[in-house]
């Protein structure tokens, strides 16, 4: 199984603020002697990328992003508490969303474990093949999603909590725990987190 998870804030944002100094000092919290990589975002335009910690904040005026591809509790707490900070540290950002994404590549024996596996066929109308469903649900400030798709080494889940309202975003350390009961009581598929 791959895995990547992402926290992602849409609003006007105003990406010159994220010098390596300020997020070194104010979002990561680095202590002395702890380094960070950076390198370049090409999309949506050209942007520093900080790494650290296996956390990667993605700057743009439009968008902020905070991901991983090492779904782990304390790696995943460590990102909601990055962007908690963020959010503290600018709080007049004008914020129209923010979306917690966990998105998983599961092998063919996996998916098929999950109640949807053995139900997601390709379907066609005319010349059009689609092979992917999709789900969503209003529940407690936020709009879930699950995009789930299948093709022959596996399949893929996708998965989005969409909280327009700040004041609905979970608390802090429970927003992909959240995300991980959802897919065990929707999909029956356990998600445990390395």
């Amino acid at each position: 199984m791959k895995t990547e998870a992402s926290i992602v804030s849409i609003g006007n944002w105003n990406a010159r603020i994220f010098t390596p100094n300020w997020v070194s000092e104010n979002i990561f919290v680095m202590s002395d002697g702890e380094t960070m990589d950076m390198g370049l975002n090409e999309q949506p335009q050209l942007t520093l990328t900080y790494i650290w910690n296996k956390i990667q904040l993605l700057t743009s005026d439009s968008r902020i992003e905070f991901k991983t591809n090492q779904c782990t509790t304390d790696t995943l707490g460590q990102m909601e508490q990055c962007y908690l900070r963020l959010a503290e540290l600018l709080p007049h950002t004008p914020v129209s969303a923010v979306g917690f994404n966990l998105n998983l590549h599961l092998t063919q024996e996996e998916f098929q474990n999950t109640k949807v596996g053995k139900e997601v066929k390709p379907q066609s109308i005319g010349d059009y093949i689609g092979d992917t469903l999709i789900f969503k649900a209003e529940k407690e400030g936020a709009i879930r999603s699950f995009s789930i798709s299948q093709n022959n080494e596996g399949g893929d889940i996708r998965i989005n909590f969409h909280y327009t309202d700040p004041k609905h975003l979970p608390a802090i350390g429970t927003g992909f725990e959240q995300i991980a009961s959802e897919l065990k009581d929707f999909l029956g598929y356990e998600f445990n987190f390395r």
